[in-house]
């Protein structure tokens, strides 16, 4: 059976004892399970339809529905953390589909799974085969997975305590680019009448075109009566002579009403107004820079990166072929200040974020431009720089309410 890395755990401190310096400010970062995330989002002080789906009975009801039937006909999502309910659903299913056990022999072994006991599972030799496909062939696999699995009980979210970065930077960027020009619709709004005398000017021109048609074409019909010209030959030479007069060098601009006001040394006043669109959402990004200074300190480490790089992921089922991926994690940056009697409390002029998704992650192992590692072969300098994107935009709402 393959030993399984932890992405979902209580989290982690880096330093040691950060969070209990006092008059020290650092970052805590809270990684949740997407879905329980959303959940979290009203409690954060999000006031947004991430919050509205974390909290709406009917969604939530729609998530399990999904969840439930998807299994089947998408193939599911298979975790590599397992919780107790699922183990045991595992290994019940197992037994129900094995030879190994006669009818009462299951209905006893099932028994005794509800109770905790799983003493009679591996009667002559049996193996249990997992939904992601791992094979158990001895009780101490089990313990071993038990274990785990009762370790991520509850675990929908870790936190990770870690010190302020060297660059802390945010903004907040409005989208005004619904831009609507206005035009002759603005000159009516100011003078009615000078308007309409504005668009019978302009329009005269298309009239005087029109008029140059007709005139033409009376033109040709009459040519053709008296001189025999083929009326399409004739139209053909006066459009030619037309375009000889107003095109002379070969140019391709046309003579249109902007031009001729250009002339006059005029522009046209679209009057344009640019009405609101959206807010950006805003993006954070932090720098850290690592340094073991024990073994135990650079296995903390490990876990710390190995928990964003696992968070960043979408999830999928063991054998790759699921029909469906379940979201990476969300997580939420929050600036704190420790006081002098070790309280914990938000930082009083630093902002939260709302839930974000980790969007980008780089980890540099040689920032002294020396591959370094230890006698254990870890490597004990590494620096990480993420960058987060809030999911939703803000609004005031979510300021009145979040801090943000």
């Amino acid at each position: 059976m393959n030993k399984y890395k932890k992405i979902y755990g209580s989290g982690a401190s880096y330093p040691v004892g950060v969070s209990n310096i006092r008059y020290a400010s650092y970052l805590e970062i809270t990684k949740y399970k997407y879905n329980s995330g959303l959940k979290a989002a009203y409690d954060n002080g999000q006031r947004d339809v991430a919050a509205s789906f974390g909290q709406n009975s009917i969604v939530q009801a729609a998530r399990k529905v999904v969840n439930e039937s998807g299994k089947g006909l998408f193939g599911g999502l298979d975790e590599t953390d397992y919780d107790l309910s699922k183990l045991n659903a595992d290994i019940i299913k197992d037994i129900k589909e094995s030879d190994a056990f006669n009818k009462e022999e299951r209905k006893q072994i099932r028994k005794n799974i509800a109770n905790g006991d799983y003493s009679h599972i591996f009667k002559d030799g049996n193996e249990i085969t997992l939904q992601n496909g791992d094979v158990i062939k001895n009780a101490e696999q089990l313990q071993a997975i038990k274990r785990e699995a009762k370790s991520a009980i509850g675990q929908e979210s870790a936190i990770f305590n870690l010190p302020m970065p060297q660059e802390f930077s945010y903004n907040y960027s409005a989208d005004w680019s619904n831009e609507f020009k206005m035009g002759t619709m603005a000159r009516l709004m100011d003078d009615f009448a000078g308007g309409l005398g504005q668009m019978v000017t302009t329009g005269a021109f298309s009239v005087g075109t029109e008029l140059a048609n007709i005139t033409g074409k009376l033109a040709v019909g009459g040519f053709a009566e008296g001189a025999g010209f083929d009326g399409g030959r004739f139209e053909n030479v006066i459009g030619a002579a037309f375009k000889g007069a107003t095109n002379p060098l070969g140019s391709t601009d046309a003579l249109d009403i902007n031009r001729m006001l250009g002339l006059a040394g005029l522009a046209p006043n679209e009057n344009a107004i640019n009405f609101f669109k959206k807010m950006q959402n805003r993006k954070f990004t932090v720098s850290f820079d690592f340094f073991a200074r024990s073994p135990e300190e650079g296995t903390n480490i490990d876990e710390i990166i190995y928990a964003f790089k696992g968070g960043m992921h979408p999830s999928a089922s063991q054998k790759g072929t699921g029909g469906v991926l379940g979201f990476p994690d969300l997580f939420v940056l929050k600036p704190m200040f420790v006081e002098a009697d070790q309280t914990k409390i938000r930082h009083p002029m630093m902002p939260k974020s709302k839930m974000c998704a980790l969007t980008d992650l780089q980890i540099n192992t040689t920032p002294s431009n020396n591959f370094v590692t230890t006698k254990d072969g870890k490597i004990p300098l590494q620096s990480v720089t993420m960058m987060f994107e809030e999911i939703t935009a803000m609004t005031q709402s979510d300021i009145k309410a979040g801090d943000f």
